[in-house]
């Protein structure tokens, strides 16, 4: 939605989403290349990557992405045996 669109919605301000962190959104994904991939998908369509560093403890693997609005969504992989 335009920011115009979305006060039809709300009365309350809109965040601005580079100054505040506002929420925190996770996907998680089905393997390590997936998390990759689905980062080089969200780049293509606009996004910018890495704006926090990639975690990668062995178990788990992350990186993020800053979507068009400054809103940073981690693209997660867990070993559900760990």
């Amino acid at each position: 939605l335009s920011h115009d669109h979305y006060r039809e919605f709300t009365k309350r301000p809109i965040g601005d989403a580079r100054r505040d962190s506002q929420a925190m959104i996770a996907l998680t994904v089905d393997d390590r290349a997936a998390v990759d991939a689905t980062l080089t998908s969200a780049v293509a369509a606009g996004g910018r990557a890495d704006p926090n560093p990639a975690q990668d403890p062995g178990f788990m693997y992350n990186r993020h992405i800053e979507d068009p609005d400054g809103y940073v969504w981690e693209i997660v992989w867990m070993n559900p045996a760990a």
